[in-house]
Formats: structure tokens, sequence, C-alpha cells
């Protein structure tokens, strides 16, 4: 069965206000716009749709000055993200995640895509940020709501063959600035530093 995605029109998301790379949370209140346009398409229906944006928690994992930077191995099969680095871990909301509220709608999306590719133990979660970035077809039909999570133990990625990570500390992400997807390095240089 195909799986249906929550998505926004893309006319409706930046109705008040439009931007491209990363923006604060408070700045706009994009997560309202959301909760009063989105609606749940079949994912094969929008995935090359500009005029449409699926909406993508996008989970930055903190232990004090530490942060968790993973990396794609050459097996994943999103040619995409395979062998780059990446702070954040996301993925769409989907109908299994429905909801009468819609901010946990949202929080069902957001743990179930972290649960996924990590076991940790339960976390605080922040919104912090909105990440609109039109730099290729991929990115420019995707919208990311932009979570720090705080966790005080160590994490365990589930799926070793085709990831691997570790927590580094924030100031040494330079290093790795280079090599990473395009949404971690906004992160970085607007969020994290570099």
């Amino acid at each position: 069965m195909q799986e249906s995605v929550l998505i926004v029109d893309r006319a409706k998301l930046f109705s008040q206000k439009n931007f491209e790379g990363f923006l604060q949370a408070g700045e706009h209140d994009f997560f309202q716009n959301i909760a009063e346009n989105f609606r749940f398409e079949k994912r094969n229906e929008v995935e090359n749709n500009p005029e449409i944006k699926q909406i993508i928690p996008y989970n930055i994992l903190l232990n004090g000055s530490k942060v968790f930077l993973y990396w794609r191995k050459a097996k994943q099969t999103d040619e995409r993200a395979k062998e780059k680095y990446s702070v954040g871990m996301g993925g769409h909301i989907n109908d299994k995640d429905k909801s009468k509220d819609f901010r946990q709608i949202i929080e069902n999306g957001r743990r179930r895509e972290l649960k996924e590719e990590v076991d940790l133990q339960d976390s605080e979660a922040e919104l912090v940020g909105f990440i609109n970035d039109e730099s290729d077809s991929f990115n420019s039909v995707h919208f990311g709501l932009v979570y720090l999570v705080k966790v005080n133990s160590n994490i365990k990625i589930k799926e070793e063959d085709i990831m691997e990570g570790q927590f580094v500390e924030i100031k040494e992400l330079g290093k790795y600035f280079g090599k990473m997807e395009r949404w971690s390095q906004l992160v970085c240089e607007n969020l994290l530093g570099r």
C-alpha cells in the first residue's frame, strides 16, 4: 500500500512570508500555517510536485556540548544521502501518525522517524527553526521543522549496515562540513555554528 504523507500547498505555506535557508522559530509561525492547511496525499503523487511542500521533522540530537553526527554508508539506498554526514534525523509524517490534535500528529511523526533510526531514551525536544532549501529538485519539495533534542544517554544506531555515528563536539563540526548534506550545513551555519 502506498504511503500517504503530510503536505501543504506551497502558496498556503508561504502566504505571509517566504524565505530560503534557515529561519529561527519565532520569526514567523509556519507551524500555524501548516496546522491550518495540511492534508495527507499519496507520496508518489507529491514527491516531484513543486507546488507542494512535504513536511519533515528534523531532529538534532544534543548531549551537552556535543551533537550526534552520522555518516550514511555507500550501502545507503537513497543516492542523494549516500556517503554524506548529517546532524539531523527525520523523515515524512504519514497517515499512521494521525491524531485529533495537530501538534500530536507532528510529535508522533517526529518520534516515530527518530525511533526507526536509533535507540534512545525519552528526550526533551524543542522546535527551534525551519528549513526551506530551493537549491535542487529534491529539497525544493520538502520543508523542515528543526528540533533540538536533548539526550542524556548514549545512542545506538539500528541500521548499522547503512549508517554509523557518534557524538562530536559542536566546535569540531567544521571538519565535516564539506561532506554534509545541505540541511545539516544550514543547521551548522545558522544554529550550531561551525
